[in-house]
Order: C-alpha cells, then sequence, then structure tokens
C-alpha cells in the first residue's frame, strides 16, 4: 500500500465560512500535490520465495561476520524412559563457535569443566591446543571426549545450534522447498515464518551409513533485512527422531545476532517396545572474540 503525506496548511482566522475555506484550500493543495514527489513505503517481498532469497543474503553476510567465538555454555541434559524421568545432568563450560568458508561448515567445539558440580580433573586447555593445533585436529579430540558425558542410548553429534542456517545457503536453496506459514507484527517489524523440506537431493545430515537423512522445519525470519531470529530442525533416522530449536538474540557488544537458547529433543523406540527420550537445553552467556590461530583450515 502507497501512503501519500501532504503538508498541512497554516491556521486561518477563525470566523470564516465552510465555503471560503474550501475555496481557499482548493488552490495551495493542487500545487502542493503536483510540486512534492510521491513518497512511497518500501516493497518488501513477503512471498517464500522472496523471503527465502533475504535470508540467504543474511546468512552469507552473517558467516563472514561470524568471527572465532566463545561463549560461556550451561548443557542441562534429561533422559526420560517410558514417560519417567529417569537421570539428569548439568554441563558447565564454553562453547567454542566460528565457520570454515573453505569448508563449507559451522565448527562447534564444548569445551566441558564441570560435570554435575564436579570439575573435570583432567580437563586440557582448549585455547592452548586451538593455537597449537588449529580447530579442525582438535575438534575430533574433544568431540569424543564431551561424548562420554552425554546420557542416554542415542549417538548425536551434530548439536550445533547454529546448523540449520546452512539451510539458507545458496548453493542449497533449490534443495528445499519452502513455504509461508504464518505473518506477524514486532513493532515495526515484519516476521515471517517460513518453512522447509529438504528434497530427495543431497541432504544436509547423513545416516551412520552414508544414506540421505531428509530434514525439516521453520525459521522465523525478519522480512526485508532476512534476519533469522529462531530456527527449527527436525530429522528422523530410523528408530530415532530429533528435534532442535535455536533461538537468537542481539549482542550489542558483537553487534550480531548470536544462539543465546538452544533446546534438544531426540527420542527412540527400542526393540523390546521400550521408549527413551532425552531432552537438551543449553544458554549461551558472555561472548567474547578468541583469536584461535591462522591455520584453521583442513
Amino acid at each position: 500500500m502507497h501512503v501519500f503525506l501532504v503538508e498541512r496548511p497554516g491556521q486561518l482566522p477563525g470566523r470564516i465560512t465552510l465555503a471560503v475555506l474550501c475555496l481557499a484550500l482548493a488552490a495551495p493543495l493542487v500545487g502542493s500535490l503536483s510540486a512534492q514527489p510521491q513518497r512511497q513505503t518500501p516493497v518488501v517481498d513477503l512471498t517464500a520465495d522472496g523471503v527465502a532469497r533475504a535470508a540467504s543474503k543474511y546468512v552469507a553476510a552473517y558467516q563472514a561476520a561470524f568471527a572465532f567465538l566463545v561463549a560461556d555454555e550451561v548443557y542441562l541434559q534429561q533422559l526420560i524412559e517410558d514417560d519417567l524421568p529417569t537421570q539428569m545432568r548439568r554441563l558447565e563450560g564454553e562453547l567454542f563457535m566460528t565457520y570454515l568458508e573453505a569448508d563449507g561448515e559451522w565448527i562447534t567445539v564444548h569445551d566441558v569443566a564441570n560435570v554435575d558440580g564436579r570439575p573435570l580433573a583432567d580437563r586440557e586447555d582448549l585455547r592452548r591446543l586451538l593455537q597449537a593445533d588449529g580447530v579442525q585436529g582438535v575438534v575430533s579430540r574433544v568431540a569424543n571426549r564431551n561424548a562420554q558425558f552425554n546420557i542416554g542410548t542415542i549417538v548425536r553429534n551434530f548439536n550445533e545450534p547454529t546448523l540449520p542456517l546452512l539451510i539458507l545457503e545458496e548453493k542449497r536453496l533449490e534443495n528445499s522447498r519452502f513455504r509461508r506459514a504464518g505473518i506477524e507484527n514486532d513493532g515495526d517489524t515484519t516476521l515471517v515464518t517460513l518453512s522447509f523440506e529438504e528434497r530427495e537431493r543431497t541432504t544436509l545430515i547423513r545416516s551412520a551409513t552414508g544414506g540421505s537423512v531428509r530434514s525439516s522445519g521453520t525459521f522465523v525470519v525478519e522480512a526485508g533485512s532476512g534476519r533469522v531470529r529462531e530456527s527449527t530442525m527436525e530429522l528422523e533416522d530410523g528408530p530415532v527422531k530429533a528435534r532442535l530449536v535455536t533461538t537468537y538474540a542481539p549482542d550489542e557488544k558483537l553487534d550480531l545476532w548470536v544462539p543465546v537458547l538452544f533446546r534438544e529433543h531426540y527420542q527412540r523406540r527400542h526393540r523390546s517396545g521400550k521408549l527413551e527420550a532425552v531432552n537438551g537445553e543449553s544458554t549461551y552467556t558472555n561472548y567474547r572474540r578468541f583469536l584461535a590461530t591462522g591455520r584453521i583450515k583442513k
């Protein structure tokens, strides 16, 4: 909708007839309409394809601006068996994240310092390792150590809050079907809920045997800027189902929207009939930049 703004003429003397008022305003009004340029509201593409393209441009710029970051992490896990909670775990430490453009992937390192309130006696100095060996050389080493702290029998190694953003990379846009699932206003900002479903091509996630695992979910996107405020990704691989939800918020110090809350849900139906589920919730605070090393590529 186009909105035209016309300047209001000054106040006229009080005792004047309506006819005189109309005649007095007629000429100035026509002149102002013809002389003033028409102001138009910016046109924002609210179609599913338009919002997806805007989000893709945002993600490309986001990846370029996303230098190596460190945040304090608190990770809570809950194991549920046949609808009954059976185990809890609290992990505290630091989260290291960066995007490796050469490899086209996000790298996330969870550096656990405390397990259920007890400091780890054999914790290595991750900063020293990163400076000595680079990111790629440390990821698998630390990931293997951290895996021992997961509760339950469901194996997961893709619990990265920024992972779903890869769906929006330009090279992957045609690999998904996008639909507009909802639209709402947050003040002056229009938010579009964009649903996605990967096609039968090469998928972002692969199974342990190398097979395709199709994902689906939603992005909450600011129309126009393409900024992603929240992402939801759902996966199913045989008897295992997973759901990952990431919430972003602005960090004034970094001038970036960063992950602040990451929620996970995994469930598996065993052959015995028992239903196993694991819920996870990670919160991230105190973001700061960290220069690991110049050797962060493979």
